[in-house]
């Protein structure tokens, strides 16, 4: 990441078959907003809350659709069908709530042992990265049928991801821990074949969350992370030649931070 850059960034605050023809989204999935896991305190949120960032306002927001009583966040993510929030603690279990519902725990996703992305494609199947034996597989799920879920290999990475996204055209993006932008254009499929789009450019920043949508008018791939110095931020993913660095976008001051993304919008990213 460009260093003249940081400063404006601090936050100190699988099933494989096609699915079902495509569907309104549901009018609780606010294509417009950017949905983050909160660690630590940040002002009226708690540890494990999800809070609503608005893209059409530079990522400013006070709501809180998930009150989450379960301390710790992990990987969450947002079905636009049905607008339910689902999302994952202590690495492995997983929830699901309405807006301002009560979680409720789906034992049926229990395992594998530790969940690190979790993604909706815009037609309801759902998708989680866990760890297994040493290496991470992608789960996919139909959000009335979660026990069913099926594991597909993920072939290609020359490292392991940490969260994933899908754009309007069905592609999944796959961000690694250091920052490089992995696709996969067919994931219709019992093996997924990533291909590197972007290395990093080699900052030293960590990244944990990748999202989707528009941003001042444009297609956007946000990711969320930490410095090196262990302050936080989200940023826009800008591409430039084979490498991606990632250009901040300054919210949120306080005492607390943000970790994993997610968003119920589906942009083609004809521009990455």
């Amino acid at each position: 990441m460009k260093r003249h850059l940081l400063c404006a960034a601090l936050l100190a605050a699988a099933t494989v078959c096609a699915g079902p023809a495509p569907q309104a989204y549901a009018a609780g999935c606010d294509e417009n907003e950017l949905y983050a896991f909160v660690t630590g305190s940040q002002g009226d949120f708690d540890s494990g809350d999800i809070l609503a960032l608005s893209m059409r306002n530079k990522l400013t927001g006070n709501s809180k659709p998930v009150d989450n009583r379960q301390t710790g966040g992990g990987a969450n993510a947002i079905n636009p069908l049905t607008g339910v929030h689902w999302f994952t603690v202590s690495g492995s279990k997983t929830y699901s709530t309405n807006p301002h519902g009560t979680p409720y725990n789906w034992r049926d996703l229990s395992g594998p042992s530790v969940k690190d992305g979790f993604a909706f494609r815009k037609d309801g199947y759902g998708y989680f990265l866990a760890k297994t034996g040493g290496r991470t597989d992608v789960y996919s799920f139909w959000h009335e049928r979660p026990g069913g879920r099926q594991r597909i290999t993920l072939s290609g990475m020359a490292e392991e991801p940490v969260d994933l996204a899908f754009d309007g055209r069905d592609r999944a993006w796959l961000v690694t821990a250091d920052g490089a932008l992995w696709r996969v254009d067919n994931v219709r499929t019992s093996t997924w074949q990533a291909r590197l789009a972007y290395a990093p450019d080699n900052s030293g920043e960590r990244v944990e969350g990748i999202a989707l949508g528009r941003y001042e008018g444009e297609d956007t791939l946000f990711v969320s992370g930490s410095f090196t110095s262990g302050e936080r931020f989200i940023a826009r993913a800008v591409p430039d030649g084979g490498e991606v660095w990632y250009d901040p976008v300054p919210t949120l001051r306080g005492s607390g931070s943000i970790t994993d993304l997610a968003s119920c919008s589906f942009p083609s990213l004809n521009s990455y």
